[in-house]
């Protein structure tokens, strides 16, 4: 799903964050908390960028959750039919799907840098209903402030990556570095 070039980067990337973590976790002593949060910036970093959307499995039906909330859908809506969705941006379903990766994003940039319609209509998702919208508020913060400034899609979506990978990281810190016992 990607060009050759990015996988190796990938591969290199990989290699380095072990290598570094060996060396870390054997030079420096009861650092844990520092340590976890060195490698979840540097790993989590790459794996927002480099990951391909949709990739991580369910992630479109998080995502998906996570815009309707940005736009004040904040419960399940159900058309005429009976469908459940939410209102999103007209052009979503064009943007968003499994072909969206590093490598289709360089082959069709001007597609992905355009921006998320302003203009909103029900898209279909039944998967919604399972999912609480408590959950993915995080995200949803990413994702209204990049639209809010009216930046393309792709940074929108890497906006709502990292804000819920901030949210993990910032907490996990906290957890590790108020443990008293097995760090």
């Amino acid at each position: 799903y990607a060009i050759d070039s990015i996988i190796f980067v990938k591969i290199c990337l990989t290699v380095l964050i072990l290598l570094a973590s060996y060396l870390f976790v054997l030079f420096f002593d009861g650092a844990n908390e520092k340590s976890f949060l060195l490698f979840s910036v540097t790993i989590g970093f790459w794996a927002i960028l480099l990951n391909p959307f949709c990739h991580v499995y369910d992630e479109s039906t998080h995502f998906f959750r996570s815009y309707a909330i940005s736009t004040g859908d904040f419960l399940d809506s159900v058309n005429e039919e009976g469908q459940i969705g939410a209102y999103v941006a007209d052009n979503y379903n064009d943007i968003v799907g499994p072909r969206l990766n590093v490598k289709n994003y360089m082959l069709n940039r001007e597609h992905y840098d355009q921006r998320f319609s302003e203009n909103n209509q029900f898209t279909e998702n039944p998967y919604m209903s399972s999912v609480i919208p408590f959950q993915h508020m995080v995200g949803a913060v990413g994702i209204f402030i990049g639209n809010l400034f009216h930046l393309s899609a792709v940074l929108v979506i890497i906006l709502g990556r990292l804000c819920d990978y901030i949210f993990y990281s910032v907490f996990c810190y906290l957890a590790i570095r108020n443990m008293k016992y097995y760090k």
